[in-house]
């Protein structure tokens, strides 16, 4: 991976997108560009690692985002089982509604401490970190649609 300047035979061109301006994504132009060894990201062949990590990072914030809301709904899910009555009795007291929300709340939990664990080796460990960082991604979809 090579980093490129702007410079003499560089040529940039918006792309509208449908999100935020301020993204940058751009048609880029190379007409007989010479860049310096300097340049380069990472090992010569290496550019693929230097693109999955930042994917990494990516991954960990939508990961944080995901188990957070889910965390906001579980919460909110036992306010109002423990608030609405039903047959003269909270909701909460219903076996299964108690079976519903433990079962949100395991899955919720484990996702947490998924994640908790991830974001240590990412800030005190040098380690490939991004299979595991995959798999809560893949996990918090579908406990997510689960909790909903």
């Amino acid at each position: 991976m090579i980093l490129i300047e702007r410079g003499p035979g560089v040529e940039t061109t918006p792309i509208k997108t449908s999100y935020s301006p301020a993204a940058g994504t751009a048609y880029i132009t190379f007409d007989n560009v010479k860049v310096p060894v300097e340049n380069t990201l990472g090992p010569e062949n290496g550019g693929l690692l230097v693109i999955l990590s930042n994917f990494n990072h990516e991954r960990w914030v939508m990961c944080c985002s995901s188990i957070g809301s889910q965390r906001r709904i579980v919460e909110e899910c036992f306010k109002w089982a423990s608030q609405r009555g039903v047959f003269g009795k909270p909701l909460i007291s219903q076996a299964v509604i108690r079976h519903k929300l433990a079962d949100m709340i395991a899955r919720v939990e484990s996702l947490q401490a998924w994640l908790e664990n991830i974001t240590y080796q990412m800030t005190k460990m040098v380690r490939l970190f991004f299979g595991f960082l995959l798999f809560v991604k893949k996990d918090s979809d579908p406990t997510g649609i689960i909790v909903l």
